[in-house]
């Protein structure tokens, strides 16, 4: 496959193409990266488990080490985390109003949906109030893989 390139006064095309290989090239090393970054934040989950479990059975609860130029304390510590239950957040946000965690609610709007909303009133002629909302306009390049 060729690239198509039409005729257009003072445009290097070669450069524009090379510079749209450029942006697909980096668009798939940040993907590579994310995902090699993922990995990395598993292992390091599954190993601090490990290590959680064998300093336990050592009855070890902290271990002082020297890693390059530097010394570290490793200590075993457990977080606690709490979330509504997706069949039950009606009566857990209930149950929390009553047990005077009511300051906790703050009204927001998901900013995809605000962005969404607002921006099908914009394409159907609504006016959008500038005083109420900023708008800004990003321009980029689409991608779409060939067949």
């Amino acid at each position: 496959m060729t690239d198509e390139l039409p005729h257009v006064p003072d445009v290097d095309l070669k450069h524009l193409i090379q510079s749209l290989r450029d942006i697909l090239r980096l668009k798939q090393k940040i993907s590579d990266h994310e995902n090699q970054v993922n990995t990395w934040k598993l292992t390091i989950t599954n190993l601090e488990q490990m290590v959680f479990n064998l300093m336990s059975a050592a009855g070890v609860q902290n271990l002082t080490i020297q890693h390059d130029d530097s010394v570290f304390n490793a200590y075993q510590k457990t977080q606690t985390f709490f979330s509504a239950k997706p069949d039950k957040k009606d009566k857990a946000y209930s149950w929390m109003k009553e047990n005077n965690m009511g300051d906790l609610f703050k009204e927001t709007v998901n900013s995809r949906s605000l962005n969404s909303a607002l921006k099908e009133l914009a394409e159907a002629g609504e006016h959008i109030p500038e005083t109420l909302f900023n708008k800004f306009d990003r321009d980029s390049i689409g991608f779409k893989k060939g067949k």
